[in-house]
């Protein structure tokens, strides 16, 4: 995997993440608003490893 790859997988996670946020501010009920912040903590996880992988740390 090179750097450009990762910067793709990083792109893919901003877009998923801003669906799941689009999703979470006009659909949120009580039984979804925790699996959307379960998706979140999961999202800013792989985000921050795949930043590692570029030598930059949050």
């Amino acid at each position: 995997m090179d750097n450009a790859d990762v910067n793709l997988a990083i792109e893919g996670v901003g877009l998923f993440g801003s669906k799941v946020g689009w999703l979470y501010a006009t659909c949120c009920t009580a039984t979804r608003a925790p699996m959307y912040q379960s998706i979140f903590k999961q999202l800013n996880i792989a985000h921050g490893n795949m930043w590692a992988i570029l030598g930059v740390d949050h």
